[in-house]
């Protein structure tokens, strides 16, 4: 994508909530994204070249798949150890691709045992999906997140 292409999108990052790339900047030798962030207007600098700290939103078609995949019972993962569980799920939090957010939030709402770090992930994951649907639907950010905690509870079966 050049520079044409991405400026004025809006894009989601753990770090910043969500942002609309206001500009590209050069610094030295590297690329930067200037992020406004929408919350509170404060001017994010991310490097272009760091795809895992940002993603674009989605659209309705993707939110209606991932809406649709959080629904399903789906099987947990093994592990062995309850230490490695919990590293796994921190570490894969922090990859900002929409579908593995799903995977995870689909698993971690399945286990009988959520460590107090492992609901700490589901509650930002849920954050997460919710603030995206609130844009991607303009919903008030708290009727999203009680759509997302349906779902999820109703996979649940509860």
């Amino acid at each position: 994508m050049d520079q044409s292409d991405i400026v004025g999108k809006l894009v989601l990052s753990s770090n910043f909530g969500v942002g609309r790339i206001v500009d590209i900047s050069i610094m030295g030798e590297k690329e930067f994204l200037v992020i406004e962030s929408e919350q509170n207007s404060v001017k994010n600098f991310v490097p272009r070249s760091d795809e895992e700290s940002y993603r674009f939103l989605c659209d309705e078609e993707t939110m209606q798949e991932i809406l649709a995949k959080i629904k399903n019972n789906i099987d947990t993962r093994e592990f062995n150890s309850k230490k490695d569980r919990i590293n796994f799920y921190r570490d894969q939090s922090n990859v900002q691709d929409i579908k593995v957010i799903s995977t995870l939030l689909c698993e971690l709402n399945h286990l009988e045992d959520r460590s107090s770090t492992e609901e700490k992930i589901y509650s930002k994951l849920i954050d997460t999906l919710a603030l995206e649907y609130s844009y991607v639907y303009k919903e008030e950010i708290e009727k999203s997140t009680n759509i997302i905690t349906g779902i999820l509870e109703e996979a649940k079966g509860e």
